[in-house]
């Protein structure tokens, strides 16, 4: 691994409220502009690049709520936006489109349905669909909102992932099962095998080589990864919990080069004593080998589910994987590093985490 100077190339003060999503886009604007969704508190602050600091700006109409705290927060962008259009966003009171002015500061939120969501909206071809009443429906609707339609569900009503799109459906995870919606089909519910319990935390769906998606988790008495969207599942027994999504995962220190249960390939014995979390993996179709963001726990042997919840870990690195592997910084003390946020903004990927009160910055040339 080669060994960049350890500490980043840009900084950015973290925003008032720590607890948030970014969004880097031009919103229809010439110009590109960050935004930072504190999506438990319902504010929306914009990065001022010339004053170096953030605006908290205010709703037009007071009573306008964009809280969401039900499930996991994900949102909807417009790839071809109108002046100030940010996306769909979920509320607990119905989908909004969410628009920003920067001259006036302020921001509003467009209903487009009026229904209580409780699971981040997803996109499916010409399809928007989201869990609502209370986990008792599914609804969905074309992109323009002109044909609208509720499934009747029985799940849960909070608790659940972001959607994510695979093979012409849209599937939500959760610690009971897992939802999976075909458009112009009957949304089907499909409960874990029994006695297991999926890690939601190690990451998210990863493929083997044949196509097909994979979950981790435990059955009480060992890891196993369990094959996603069939109603008969597979599950393959692995020999130790591994972190990661789609073709970036680990098993401790070390990288899994084929199928999510094959051995791991051990390029350093020493990286044992180590436990690697992806947090944002690069796509590019030249690309052979998987590119992306972790973060490493140095010394620490223990459990994955104590690293990547209560327990503090001493020393850990920042690194890019890819062509060649850099180390990008250097974090003491760092605690959940779930909470970790990876976005790119102004030709350098930056991460945030809520404890911290300085978010870093990487060149983008410096680590592709």
């Amino acid at each position: 691994m080669r060994h960049a100077a350890p500490r980043p190339d840009r900084t950015m003060p973290a925003p008032p409220n720590a607890v948030c999503v970014f969004a880097a886009a031009h919103f229809g604007y010439p110009v590109q502009r960050l935004i930072a969704l504190a999506y438990t508190r319902g504010v929306l602050q914009y990065w001022d690049p010339a004053r170096r600091l953030w605006q908290v700006f205010q709703p037009e109409d007071p009573a306008d709520d964009i809280r969401f705290t039900q499930s996991a927060y994900g949102w909807l962008p417009n790839w071809n936006p109108q002046r100030g259009e940010v996306g769909i966003v979920p509320t607990a009171r119905g989908l909004r489109r969410l628009w920003l002015n920067p001259v006036n500061e302020t921001w509003h939120a467009q209903p487009l349905m009026q229904l209580p969501v409780c699971s981040a909206p997803g996109a499916v071809r010409r399809y928007l669909a989201c869990i609502v009443k209370d986990g008792q429906a599914l609804w969905t609707g074309t992109a323009d909102l002109s044909q609208q339609q509720e499934y009747p569900l029985d799940v849960p009503g909070s608790g659940w992932s972001r959607p994510f799109a695979y093979d012409g459906r849209l599937a939500w995870l959760h610690a009971e099962g897992q939802l999976a919606w075909r458009p112009d089909a009957v949304p089907e519910f499909l409960r874990w095998p029994e006695g297991w319990t999926p890690r939601l935390d190690f990451g998210g769906p990863t493929q083997s080589r044949d196509g097909r998606l994979w979950l981790a988790g435990h059955d009480g008495s060992g890891y196993s990864f369990v094959e996603l969207l069939a109603s008969a599942p597979e599950q393959r027994p692995i020999d130790g919990a591994r972190l990661g999504f789609a073709s970036l995962l680990f098993r401790r220190g070390h990288e899994i080069k084929g199928d999510p249960w094959d051995v791991e390939d051990v390029e350093d014995p020493h990286a044992d004593d180590a436990l690697v979390l992806p947090l944002l993996r690069a796509y590019d179709g030249q690309q052979v080998l998987a590119h992306g963001l972790v973060l490493r726990l140095h010394q620490y042997t223990g459990r994955a589910e104590d690293a990547l919840a209560s327990r503090t870990i001493a020393r850990s690195t920042v690194e890019w994987i890819g062509q060649t592997n850099v180390v990008l910084d250097e974090v003491a003390r760092l605690s959940r590093p779930v909470d970790c946020v990876p976005f790119v903004y102004d030709g350098a990927l930056w991460l945030h985490h809520p404890d911290w009160h300085t978010m870093r910055g990487w060149d983008t040339g410096g680590v592709a």
